[in-house]
């Protein structure tokens, strides 16, 4: 039974309120927490959204501000829905309030491959005014913004913590208060485009999102070419190898961005991601590349929500016009026999061995039955 919830900070993630629910609560073990707050108490706990919880739980933690609220204000979601139709924005915003669906297939949330983890961040000094005003640190939203490596407010670099964003890590609670050291190091930006691009990109977040408002991102932002040099006077043609031109000047100061980055990379999908092709929304893609155009052989990279990561190395059959596998650098994942299903095939493909012992039988027949085969249990 839960006795109490915390209140929300400012700008705090549910994950970071459940934390400190955890951590106040005086449980012996994390599973007895899971228990009480989730529907289904294994399930690794959500750092950007929200899990299914139990309705006792999420009662307490929306009854102050409301179910809308805490999704809009205490979660990831503003930073993926404004820029989904309003059709799949409404869907998945009313799914999420039912506890529903999964986040991530909603809102189209992919994650570049990158060749460093991705860990919980937090600005030192956000932290260090959260100690002066609440007397702990908590976990920030505004900092798990991807693409952004700067606090808006205070214009330092953001810090890694030790907790990784990962759906291959145990399920835990932590909180900031935990991991966030008392003397952190402030690294000041001295960069004016990341700082600025920072201050851009957080004012969006904290922007009201519209859901019901049926104009897309890309309407409006044609409309806001009209009268520009970018666009006929007519409006009918836009002129977009300038508009990109002035795009890659523009952000030409900023480190390690991937907006107009196109040279090569040990990631070949980096090649097609940025202002010439967005790969960022795609569910998979299929990535044909040669040394030279006049090749004849090929490597195809494969990645995606719903395939396995694979490489294959191709040659161009030069009779057929055909592609031919050569070879792959990575063999198609199989899954894992289920033993329930092996033992009924094992018992339904052999009729010798019907005289089991009835002990392995009380599992077998109802597992049977279920499945369509053989005789039903005796009642």
């Amino acid at each position: 039974m839960i006795g109490f919830m915390p209140e929300f900070y400012p700008d705090e993630l549910v994950y970071s309120l459940l934390a400190r629910y955890y951590q106040r609560s005086g449980y012996l073990a994390y599973i007895h927490a899971a228990r009480d707050l989730y529907a289904v108490p294994s399930i690794r706990p959500d750092m950007y959204f929200i899990n299914p919880m139990r309705d006792e739980a999420w009662e307490l933690i929306t009854r102050e501000t409301g179910t809308d609220a805490v999704i809009l204000e205490h979660t990831m979601v503003p930073a993926y829905a404004r820029f989904l139709p309003v059709e799949a924005r409404q869907e998945t915003l009313q799914q999420m309030s039912r506890m529903e669906g999964r986040p991530y297939m909603m809102l189209k949330v992919t994650h570049r491959r990158q060749d460093r983890t991705r860990y919980l961040r937090y600005c030192p000094e956000c932290a260090e005014r959260d100690r002066e005003l609440y007397g702990e640190a908590y976990w920030h939203r505004s900092a798990q913004i991807q693409g952004i490596d700067v606090c808006p407010e205070h214009g330092c670099y953001l810090c890694d913590s030790e907790l990784v964003v990962s759906a291959n890590t145990p399920p835990m609670l932590v909180t900031a208060e935990e991991l966030i050291p008392q003397a952190s190091g402030v690294v000041k930006c001295e960069n004016e485009m990341q700082n600025r691009l920072a201050e851009y990109v957080l004012e969006l977040f904290n922007s009201e999102l519209e859901v019901d408002n049926p104009v897309t991102v890309g309407e409006f932002l044609h409309s806001r070419l009209h009268g520009t040099k970018y666009v006929s006077l007519r409006g009918e043609q836009r002129n977009i190898t300038l508009l990109q031109r002035d795009f890659a000047n523009f952000y030409e100061t900023l480190p390690g961005n991937t907006f107009t980055r196109k040279q090569q990379s040990e990631d070949r999908f980096d090649t097609i991601s940025g202002t010439n092709g967005l790969l960022g929304a795609a569910d998979g893609a299929f990535l044909l590349t040669k040394a030279k155009r006049t090749a004849n052989d090929a490597m195809l990279d494969i990645a995606g929500r719903d395939q396995q990561d694979q490489r294959l190395h191709l040659v161009r059959n030069t009779k057929t016009l055909l592609w031919e596998m050569e070879s792959a650098e990575t063999e198609l994942w199989e899954e894992e026999p289920d033993p329930l299903l092996e033992e009924v095939a094992r018992v339904a493909l052999h009729s010798e061995q019907k005289k089991q012992k009835p002990i392995r039988l009380n599992w077998f027949l109802p597992a049977a039955h279920c499945l369509g085969i053989g005789p039903a249990p005796a009642q």
